[in-house]
């Protein structure tokens, strides 16, 4: 069983790691893979058939027993580039356990603005072809097979509701408007802070724009300026309660 997400306009990012790495939570210091022609994500399953006892007198049916994926990627780009160096480097230190971390980045064709969904993972590089060289640009074919958790991101997952997660210290009493929150999975985020008497934060922001792509979980910060503070003050943080 077998499917594929076409890639033509993803945006492929990686990092080099070890099969013990986690899978990237954001883009961070990843090297951009640039000039991507083909980018699809193949996910796999296996099965086995198993008895259906609900059933009278039984039927069998297929039971999903794993999943994995893969990800062939074919690039237009000269050997001097940084995503290159991380892949080949990658497949030639496959034995010792070398892999690349990598995230994924769909195109948005709806026009609804969001930001694309996201893969990402840990993979190893299992194959290599240098393929043609054309002047100074060269055709490189790799691929990345998944070791362990593929993480997804869907496209949009504005922030609904946020909860204090620490209160800050030394703040300006003062409602800041439309202040930019920093950090998670997610990008685009404001909402509406309220500092109390004390200085401190106590109540949940107000969300003004939602943003994109947040996962529950995520822990926000922001500028220290931005809610009244300065010098060894201290700024409060976030985390996201729920996402919409």
């Amino acid at each position: 069983m077998a499917g594929e997400f076409l890639a033509f306009g993803y945006e492929l990012y990686i990092g080099a790691g070890t099969t013990s790495s986690s899978y990237p939570t954001a883009v961070g210091s990843l090297t951009k893979v640039y000039n991507l022609t083909n980018a699809p994500l193949a996910g796999t399953s296996n099965s086995t058939s198993i008895l259906d006892y609900d059933s009278d007198p039984g039927w069998t049916r297929d039971r999903v027993t794993s999943v994995g994926y893969s990800l062939p990627i074919t690039t237009n780009f000269k050997p001097s580039d940084p995503g290159y160096r991380i892949l080949k480097e990658a497949f030639e230190e496959a034995p010792n356990g070398a892999a690349v971390q990598f995230w994924l980045k769909t195109p948005v064709k709806d026009g609804s603005g969001d930001d694309g969904e996201i893969h990402a993972g840990v993979a190893t590089v299992t194959a290599f072809d240098p393929g043609n060289t054309v002047g100074e640009t060269s055709t490189m074919s790799f691929t990345l097979t998944g070791f362990g958790q593929l993480k997804w991101w869907p496209q949009g997952n504005p922030i609904a509701t946020l909860t204090v997660t620490t209160a800050g210290s030394g703040l300006t009493a003062a409602t800041y408007d439309d202040v930019v929150l920093i950090g998670g999975s997610g990008e685009g985020a404001t909402a509406d802070i309220t500092v109390a008497a004390g200085g401190t934060v106590t109540t949940a922001p107000t969300i003004i724009l939602g943003g994109r792509n947040y996962v529950v979980g995520d822990v926000l910060q922001v500028a220290l300026a931005s809610v009244g503070g300065a010098g060894a003050d201290v700024a409060p943080t976030f985390t996201v309660a729920t996402v919409s």
